[in-house]
């Protein structure tokens, strides 16, 4: 840790976030983010730009579906 930083006065999700992707980026983040409030998507790849791909793709359903997060059902109703 840097000698500016005390760890253990940090909030908690600031301490998580320099443990996960260490202290200088946890900074980086705190200076470009502090104050705001946001979510992350469950998937990480979107619809949209997604289904090109799965209906370019030879692979099968079911390994399309465990690539990108979504159920079989779902990818092939959008390889169509």
């Amino acid at each position: 840790m840097s000698k500016n930083i005390v760890y253990d006065a940090l909030f908690p999700i600031y301490q998580e976030l320099s443990d996960l992707v260490g202290e200088e980026n946890m900074l980086k983040i705190y200076g470009y983010w502090r104050g705001s409030q946001f979510s992350l998507p469950m998937r990480l790849y979107t619809p949209k730009k997604l289904r090109p791909i799965l209906k370019a793709s030879r692979a099968s359903n079911k390994d399309l579906a465990r690539l990108y997060g979504y159920s079989e059902r779902w990818v092939r109703d959008n390889r169509r």
